[in-house]
Order: structure tokens, then sequence, then C-alpha cells
């Protein structure tokens, strides 16, 4: 994004691709399958509410029990099996919570839910009916983590303001890791438009209602619906309908989003391979988010307006209809959608700007993973699942990125680019795992790359390398300079070593595989410097010299003090202990008041002193550089 990323995956386009069978019966269902979804919907946002009728296609191997999940906040009105009306069986809470944990169901999954059954007869197909209405109007909230804070999140909230219903929301009878076909018929009043991932089939507009018909024509899982008071413009891309969504106070931002989107999906298409939906829609939430979900974007209106926006994080939602909406995550070996992403949206981008951006944007992920990232906080690349913390976000986001970046350098572009395009080819609408990325690159490369996914996915941490001092003799045709690079601990890297005289350079990568090695170069000219790994493309822990003062290596000291103002109002301490709470969410700092720090705690660590000159009492025990003059209404630097 960098924004929040919340996908929906799971996406399957057509039978006739020849994939494996997705739906597998959810635990402790003896019955069958989930095959389809037939759902009508009617919304009343004024009221909060939804009624919905589903008609769920059951695909049976036996007789059995069937369980379905759906949010605690509706109630079922009445049950039909085969046209047959049936009764309604709630699950009691202990029986609940025993059957989510005897079956090793995600407790967070069976968040905010109820479970009913029914008993099925063998014998073939059978059609389940469920009638039920709710109230759907949950809060708005600040995620325990994001990296900025522009976002908010609900379970789901059905308003005049707007409307979002997400997997959260569990508004359709589901169960876990189900994968099934959908069509919606959508009935809202006249001024709401309504968006769901597929296709749209209809739109009729009559007696103050909108209803309109989408079929998901692919077997998919977790879907969100949106609706708000929209104004509707499209645009064509290479076959794709590039659609916005937008509120009537943005309407001057359409144009520019349509046409980064078109050119977004042009270059996708060049790059990785064709796009797999039939739209690409922007749309505009009423609440803060970033979300990227099969075939549109969910941008909220501040963020919006943002400028950036357009240049970076709309074309981070774009990619992940390749990386994660179009291959999908196979979650049990790590989720390796979210640094390939970043390589091909957030990293291209300032690549395609200049090689010093590149190189800026990997010194950046060395220095928050030397930063942010400890003995007590690392772990691999396949246990990673989602960001929660910035030590989980350095790791999943950044040095995926950065093993994708180590081993194109490696391999070429030519081959790097050409596995990446067999892999998207092959496991397309299927779950993919870090062991499907590595046999794909490894049948293309024809190298044996086991050693490489052993160390950088399988294995946890990263190198520190140190140079010793170099040794140069004279000789009749040059010189020759001897260097020692060590490592701890020991990983085979390939390491860039770059020399420079006075006009002349010269440029090797060396294979280093042991905790020492000494490297000898034979050169035209008269070295001056030796460089090693200037542009940051080995993903390693930097040593303190190659860290600038960074706000990141504050925040990731664990001897870090946060030290709040005793001298303001109450209202004004409130602001501050959140802010204190969000700098701490690294799980490092300790938060006191500024009269209870002590000397000890001012040189052991650092010190991040919130509040005014007037404020807070630790800046008469600070000595400030002289270019830096602290006001009780302002502060300058440099004048």
């Amino acid at each position: 994004m960098t924004l929040a990323v919340l996908l929906a995956a799971g996406i399957v386009i057509a039978f006739s691709l020849g994939l494996p069978d997705l739906s597998g019966a959810g635990p402790g269902s003896d019955g069958g399958d989930i095959k389809r979804h037939d759902v009508s919907i009617a919304i009343q946002p004024a009221e909060h509410t939804v009624q919905v009728v589903d008609r769920i296609e059951l695909e049976t191997a036996g007789a059995g029990r069937q369980v379905f999940f759906l949010g605690a906040g509706f109630k079922i009105e009445k049950l039909l099996l085969n046209g047959r009306k049936i009764p309604i069986k709630i699950m009691m809470p202990q029986e609940f919570m025993g059957f989510i944990r005897k079956n090793g169901i995600d407790e967070e999954f069976a968040d905010g839910t109820a479970a009913f059954y029914v008993q099925l007869e063998a014998g073939g197909d059978h059609i389940l009916e469920v009638r039920y209405r709710g109230v759907v109007y949950d809060t708005l909230k600040v995620p325990e983590y994001s990296r900025g804070t522009v976002v908010e999140e609900t379970t789901g909230i059905v308003g005049a303001e707007g409307v979002f219903l997400s997997p959260q929301t569990h508004w359709y009878p589901d169960q876990p890791d189900d994968y099934a076909y959908f069509s919606f018929q959508v009935a809202t009043p006249s001024g709401f438009e309504v968006l769901i991932e597929g296709r749209m089939t209809g739109r009729t507009e009559k007696d103050g209602l909108i209803e309109t018909n989408w079929d998901i024509g692919y077997p998919t899982r977790g879907v969100y619906l949106v609706a708000g008071n929209y104004i509707l413009r499209e645009i064509e891309s290479e076959g794709v309908k590039v659609i916005a969504y937008f509120y009537p106070s943005e309407e001057d931002l359409i144009d520019s989003y349509l046409e980064a989107s078109a050119r977004y999906i042009a270059m996708y298409n060049k790059l990785i391979g064709p796009y797999s939906f039939s739209k690409f829609a922007i749309v505009e939430n009423f609440f803060p988010t970033g979300y990227g979900m099969p075939s549109y974007t969910l941008l909220g209106r501040r963020v919006i307006r943002l400028p950036f926006i357009i240049h970076t994080s709309l074309g981070h939602e774009v990619a992940h209809n390749w990386w994660g909406n179009g291959v999908y995550v196979d979650y049990d070996q790590g989720n390796w959608c979210e640094g390939l992403t970043v390589y091909f949206a957030d990293y291209r981008y300032k690549e395609a700007r200049s090689d010093s951006a590149a190189a800026d944007y990997r010194r950046t992920i060395n220095v928050d993973y030397t930063s942010y990232v400890n003995a007590e906080n690392e772990f691999p690349l396949s246990e990673f699942q989602e960001r929660t913390t910035p030590a989980s976000r350095t790791i999943g986001y950044g040095k995926c990125a950065m093993v994708f970046h180590m081993l194109r350098q490696q391999l070429g572009d030519a081959v790097f680019y050409r596995a990446l395009r067999r892999f998207y080819e092959d496991f397309r609408f299927q779950e993919a795992s870090w062991t499907d990325i590595e046999s794909t690159f490894e049948r293309i490369s024809g190298r044996d790359l086991g050693r490489y996914f052993e160390q950088w996915v399988r294995g946890r941490g990263a190198p520190t390398l140190s140079l010793k001092e170099p040794v140069m003799e004279t000789r009749p045709d040059g010189y020759r300079v001897t260097i020692r690079l060590e490592q701890d601990p020991v990983f085979d890297l390939a390491v860039p070593v770059v020399f420079s005289g006075d006009h002349e350079s010269f440029s090797r990568t060396v294979e280093l595989g042991s905790a020492g090695q000494e490297f000898a170069f034979d050169l035209d000219f008269r070295p001056r410097v030796v460089v090693v790994d200037p542009d940051h493309d080995v993903f390693r822990r930097l040593s303190p010299l190659e860290i600038p003062a960074t706000i990141s290596g504050a925040l990731g000291d664990e001897q870090a003090v946060i030290a709040l103002p005793t001298g303001c109002n109450a209202e004004k301490r409130k602001v501050f202990e959140s802010l204190a709470k969000q700098l701490g969410q690294n799980g490092e700092g300790r938060v006191m008041d500024d009269t209870l720090v002590t000397a000890a705690d001012l040189s052991g660590g650092a010190v991040i002193i919130l509040g005014g000159t007037a404020e807070n009492s630790l800046y008469e025990q600070t000595e400030l550089p002289d270019d830096i003059n602290l006001a009780k209404d302002h502060f300058s630097i440099g004048g």
C-alpha cells in the first residue's frame, strides 16, 4: 500500500483451466461441500438492516451434519431443505466453542459468529434456503498496527454514510476456507450504487430502488459488498473496464485515477501476463481504508485525496490482482504475495525513477530490519501471515521483496521475469506456496536453488557483513588488493565490491559462503576507496556506522523511553498517551512521566520527548545542537 491491505483470497476463473478441486468440506461438516450461493439481499441504510435469502447448493458425498457460520447479529427466520421447511438448530455457546477447537478452526474466523447445522441424507445434491435478517453497524476503530494513521477498520457497517459488508461480518452462511461460486441480487435505495467482485450482469432502477445483479464466475471466498452515493465513470484499457465509484465531492479526481489505473493494467499485462478480471474499479470509501480486493480497490476519502496515492498505493493495489488475487496464497507455507507485490509496485516505481532511488529503497529496507527486528521477534518468511507489528511488516514486506531482488540479481532479468510469468501462468487462480515458487524458478533457470530458499525463506535472520583492512601491493602492471570479508551468521551471499580511484572504478560480485574469506583483485589503477555492497543489493543487518540517526532507530530501541509531559492539560495529555501507545506498538519502549525519567534512562538509550518546551520538563536536561531552536509556539532548524 503502504496502506493496509486486506485480501479476499481465493479466485478461480473456470473449470476449463483444469484446476484442482478447491471446495473441500469445512471442518466438522460431514455431509458435503458448498458449491454455490445465490444471494438475494435488500439493504436499508437508514435502519442499518439487511434482509437476506441465500439459496445454497450443496454437493454432498454422503449423509451427515452440515455446520454453517453466520454473524451472531443475524436472526434466522426460516430454513428450507430441498423446498421443505426444517427446524432451526443453533449451537449453544459451549458446544460451539468445543466444535471450533475440536476441528482446529481459527477462533478469529469464528469471532462474532454463531453456528447452525442441518442433517443431510445421502443421495445427491441439496438446496438449502436460509432466510435471515439483522442489524449491521459495527464501530470504526484504528487497527492494532498500521504503517500510518489514515486507516480504520470495522467488521461491517450499513448506514446512511455508506455500506461495508466484509468477510468479518459473516453476512452469508459460510464455512472456514470454503470456495464457492456466487451470484447476487442486491436491492438498495435510489442513489446507493453497489459494487461486488465479479461481473455486473444487470441494473434496473424503479420505484425508488436500484437492483443490481452480480455473477462471480469462479470459486471464491471472503466476498465484500460496498455501496454508497456514488457517481460512476468508466473507460476501457486493453479489454478491461476501468470504473470509478466516487462521491461527488471528489469528482475532480476521477479522470486521473482512471488514466493511472489503465496505465498500470497495461504495464502489468506486458510484464507478467493478462489481467484476470473483466473490470478494475477504484471505489471511494466513507471511512479511511486502503484495501485491495479481486477486481477493485477500496480507498477512503481522506486517502484518495493524498497526492502521492496515484503514484504509489494505487499501482500496488492493481498489482495485487496478479499477486494475491490472481495467484493466491497457500498460507500454510507463508504469505509471499505482499513482498512480491512490493517488489513489482512500490520498489519498481523507485527503480523506474532512477538507480539511486531504487538503492535508497533497498537501504531503507535494511535500516528498518536492523532497527525493528531482533532475536526475540525474528521469524522465517515461511511463517509470515500478515503484518501486525513493525517487525512483522519488515520481514513479510521488506525482507520478502529483497529475497526476490537478490534472486533477480543472481539469475538476470530475462530468466527472472520468464520464471515469474510461468509461475503466474501455471498457478493463476490456484493457491501457490513458496515451494511452488522455488520449483518454478529451478525449472526455468536450470539451477538448484534449494540452498537459496532454505536460508532466505525457511531460515531466519540475516548476516552482518564486515570488511577488514585491505592490503595493497604495487605491481609492474598495476595493483593487487586483497580484502577479507567476514559475516555472522553464515549465509551463501553474492556480494558486490567496488573500487574507486581518482577517475576510474572497478566492480565485481564475489561469492561468500563462510564466516571469513579473502579475495584478491588485480587493478590497473590505484584505488582510493573500496566499498562493499554500496547499493544495498544484499539483505543484511547493518553496522551502526551505516545507519544515520532515524526515527525507526529510536522506535526499535529496546531501551527507549517515551516521556509523557506532566505540564499540559488533561485533554492534551490524552492525545499524548494515545501517541505514546502508537509509538510503542513494536513492543519496545517504556512509557513514563517526564518527572520519573532518571539520568540512567537518559544515557541508556533513545529518549522520545512528547510535548512542548513548557510542557515536558526533560527539555531542561537536554542539550540540543546550536542550529535547533525550540520555542513555545514554534521550532526552527538551521534557521
